[in-house]
């Protein structure tokens, strides 16, 4: 009988080795949490398995801001800059889609700095340090993740040119062209009024024109858009011009303003003659969400 028991014993011992096993190799890598974010620097790449990683209600709490679809198999690391200055936090050699939220100091809606896909730029003090939350953005549970953090781009740069003559279209409705230049920009965006004075009648149309995939790589590019009036039809004469225009990157945002005399003609050749911006400022891009990234 002492005989049978050892073996009893020795089989259940024996049959519960593959189950720890197993257990040890679906543990939770040990940045799974914010309170063990792994230290990155400047310049460094990362690559972590994170098929094992879990989320949870504070995924879930701090994506009511971020807004993304999902945030599986998120992990965390943390950086320290020894100098002022932005960053650019990279996953696209990755082998699964995902993003990232950034926050100052601890991990809170109210210390988000910005969230999105695939990169993410922001500005970096010292005396801070930034935890970075990395996840997938799908149903997928991770896999091998590949990240660079880098120093950002330069700041963006932007021109914008009016074309001094324009058309009138069908309708009553002008047409108004120009050119603009850009670098390190993935956004750019060109809005104003229109104004013709008919008798003592302000016929004024607006319009917003903006590109969904600009080319931004320092070479002059065509624009035009129609401007249509709620109160009036355009016709041939003059018109005043008054616009906005900027161009954003991952962090910062290139504005110019400006005024500009257009004559509208029914044939009338475009390209006539150009106006320049008259202003142009640098400013923070500021804090975005998923959807403003996407």
């Amino acid at each position: 009988m002492k005989s049978v028991r050892v073996a009893v014993a020795a089989l259940a011992a024996a049959a519960l080795v593959p189950l720890t096993a197993t257990a040890a190799l679906a543990a939770a890598p040990n940045n799974d949490h914010p309170s063990g974010a792994r230290t990155i620097t400047l310049g460094q790449t990362v690559k972590e398995d994170t098929t094992q990683a879990t989320t949870g209600s504070l995924d879930a709490k701090l994506n009511q801001l971020c807004g993304a679809p999902y945030t599986s198999a998120s992990v965390w690391y943390s950086y320290t800059p020894s100098a002022d200055g932005a960053f650019l936090l990279d996953m696209t050699q990755s082998d699964y889609s995902g993003g990232f939220m950034v926050f100052r100091d601890s991990p809170r809606l109210r210390t988000m700095l910005g969230c999105g896909p695939e990169q993410i730029g922001i500005r970096a003090k010292t005396g801070h340090t930034y935890l970075i939350m990395v996840f997938s953005d799908t149903a997928t549970r991770g896999g091998n993740l590949v990240m660079s953090l880098q120093a950002a781009p330069a700041a963006p740069t932007l021109s914008v040119s009016i074309d001094t003559s324009g058309q009138v279209l069908k309708g009553g409705r002008a047409e108004i062209s120009g050119t603009y230049n850009c670098t390190n920009a993935d956004y750019i965006e060109t809005y104003g009024t229109l104004t013709q004075i008919w008798k003592r009648v302000k016929i004024t149309g607006f319009f917003d024109y903006f590109p969904e995939s600009p080319t931004c790589d320092g070479s002059d590019q065509k624009w035009s858009t129609v401007v249509k009036s709620d109160n009036g039809l355009f016709a041939d004469g003059t018109t005043k011009l008054v616009y906005k225009a900027a161009a954003c990157g991952l962090i910062d945002c290139k504005k110019v303003k400006g005024t500009a005399t257009i004559t509208l003609g029914k044939g009338a050749s475009i390209a006539t003659a150009v106006s320049r911006s008259q202003s142009s400022t640098t400013t923070d891009r500021g804090v975005l969400t998923w959807n403003d990234r996407r």
